[in-house]
C-alpha cells in the first residue's frame, strides 16, 4: 500500500493581508463616489453671464421680427451687417448655439475659467453687434435730421 497524501501546509499571508482572509479574500462592501468636478465661482459668474446673454438674444430675435419690414418702408439699402442680424437664422441661431453652448458646459463641468470665460464673451459680443447693427439704419437717419 502506498502512502497517505498529506494536504499542503497553509501558506503564510503576506505582509499587507490579514491572515484571516486565506484562503478567500473577506467579504467586505466597496463603495465608489463619483462626485462632479467642482468649479470655481468665477465658472459661475461667466456660466450666469452667457445665460443672461442669451436671454437677451432671445429677446432680441422677438424684438428685431418687425425690423426687416420697417426697413423695407424706408426704402433704399441697409447694411450687409443689419441684413445678417435680421435674419431669422442669426435671431433664433445664435441663442440656440448660445444654450447648446451653456449646456455642454453645465454637463461636462471642465475646471478651468477659459471656457466659460470664452462662451460669455462671445454671446454678450454677439448680443451688442445684434443690437447694434440691427438700429445702425435709424443711427445714421438720426444723423441726417437737420432743424433749418
Amino acid at each position: 500500500m502506498s502512502a497517505p497524501v498529506l494536504p499542503a501546509p497553509a501558506q503564510p499571508a503576506p505582509a499587507d493581508e490579514p491572515a484571516t482572509s486565506l484562503p478567500f479574500p473577506a467579504a467586505t462592501a466597496v463603495e465608489v463616489v463619483i462626485q462632479p468636478a467642482r468649479t470655481s465661482f468665477a465658472n459661475g459668474i461667466a456660466t450666469g453671464i452667457a445665460v443672461a446673454a442669451v436671454a437677451v438674444h432671445v429677446w432680441l430675435a422677438f424684438e428685431l421680427a418687425a425690423f426687416r419690414g420697417m426697413y423695407a418702408d424706408f426704402g433704399g439699402t441697409i447694411g450687409a451687417g443689419t441684413r445678417l442680424v435680421l435674419t431669422a437664422g442669426w435671431r433664433w441661431g445664435v441663442p440656440a448655439a448660445g444654450a447648446a453652448a451653456v449646456g455642454a458646459l453645465i454637463f461636462v463641468r471642465p475646471k478651468r475659467l477659459g471656457p466659460y470665460a470664452a462662451v460669455a464673451v462671445v454671446m454678450v459680443a454677439t448680443a451688442l453687434a445684434t443690437w447694434y447693427l440691427a438700429r445702425s439704419p435709424i443711427y445714421e437717419l438720426a444723423g441726417n435730421i437737420r432743424a433749418d
